[in-house]
């Protein structure tokens, strides 16, 4: 809120808005529902902690209590949180997320009791996808990012150790990390059609760039095997997650013809890195070429939406993804020293060409988003 305030003075002092218009935007701020950090944090840590001290009572009586009971009193929790949920949707930002946070919690343990119950066993990936399949749509009404990011997280490590654990995945997958990327996003392009805006969107949105830009930068899909031609039928589940995932994106309103475009050949590059990484006898140079050209995708990408931190942020990514080819290809300190001599002042000459042309290369990029 002080930041806005500092930029509604400057502007006003520079004669952008009126009076009038400084004092009703101040006044409409002023009167928004505020989400604090600490205050949300505390009462989250507060309400695990009442949780835990609940279930160390119950526990020390556990032997005792009838399964029936166990289940009836588990399933009244849960029907008594989601009410309090609904009754009090019109309050505080901070409670109704609280209310979230204990509801999402509680299911996870829920899902334990039934299990010991009922002596079901299962890999803990099972456990985090229907935990996120349960809360995905109660999750859709928290209005801070908080919660929803750990929803994204949990479901984004589930997804993951499930392409490497799943055994019908891990028999028939030459690279589970890549089709673990492709599988997540488009499970953001479905939801990002069916939900309307909200954190739950924007989180899982923001985990799945995070993981696309760490793929890239971690040198991106290194396989577990050598290729070879009989070896390539590993390859047709992510080539076919592809063709769904291309045909997703085209069917997409939301995005502008250049991003497809751009986003399109981004994920035929990836395949491509994919195959190649796992190719003993290509160099490594490639395989960084090719990283470094989906990061300029995301970076075009991101540019088209206006996010500029991003964009920057991605560039600086490229920055090391170049320095990095010196760090594969020269052998002595000699060269070394001498490529990052040049590697430095080509950095230095590329930023005095951005800085002098940037409009002009703005324009272009603009041109071709429109």
């Amino acid at each position: 809120m002080s930041r806005i305030l500092k930029k509604l003075e400057e502007w006003n002092s520079n004669k952008l808005i009126s009076d009038e218009q400084l004092v009703h935007i101040q006044n409409y701020e002023s009167n928004q529902p505020k989400v604090r950090w600490g205050q949300l944090s505390l009462l989250i840590l507060g309400i695990a902690t009442i949780v835990l001290g609940v279930i160390a009572i119950v526990a020390s009586n556990w032997e005792n209590i009838p399964a029936g009971l166990k289940l009836i009193g588990g399933f009244a929790v849960l029907i008594i949180a989601g009410s309090a949920i609904v009754i009090r949707r019109n309050d505080s930002p901070t409670i109704k997320d609280s209310l979230i946070a204990f509801f999402s919690l509680f299911c996870f343990a829920m899902i334990g009791l039934i299990a010991q119950i009922y002596n079901l066993q299962g890999d803990g990936y099972k456990t985090g996808l229907l935990w996120s399949a349960m809360t995905l749509m109660i999750l859709t009404y928290a209005r801070h990012i908080f919660v929803p990011l750990l929803w994204s997280c949990v479901f984004g490590f589930s997804l993951l150790s499930a392409c490497y654990s799943w055994p019908p995945l891990k028999q028939v997958l030459a690279e589970p990390s890549s089709f673990f990327i492709y599988s997540l996003t488009l499970v953001v392009l479905c939801i990002n059609r069916v939900l309307a805006p909200s954190p739950i969107r924007k989180s899982l949105t923001y985990y799945t760039v995070a993981m696309w830009l760490g793929l890239l930068c971690l040198s991106s899909f290194n396989s577990s095997i050598s290729t070879s031609t009989n070896e390539l039928v590993l390859y047709a589940p992510q080539y076919a997650l592809s063709l769904l995932l291309g045909i997703v994106l085209w069917s997409d309103s939301a995005f502008k013809k250049a991003e497809k475009i751009a986003l399109t050949s981004g994920l035929i590059v990836s395949n491509i890195l994919v195959f190649i990484s796992a190719n003993d006898s290509i160099s490594d140079i490639p395989t960084i070429a090719l990283s470094i050209y989906c990061l300029l995708v995301w970076a075009f990408f991101f540019f088209s939406r206006g996010y500029a931190s991003v964009y920057n942020f991605v560039l600086i990514l490229v920055g090391f993804k170049i320095f990095e080819i010196y760090t594969r290809t020269m052998v002595d300190l000699l060269q070394t020293g001498m490529g990052l001599i040049l590697t430095g002042l080509a950095a230095i000459l590329l930023v005095f060409a951005w800085t002098k042309n940037r409009k002009k290369i703005e324009t272009l990029l603009q041109g071709l988003i429109k």
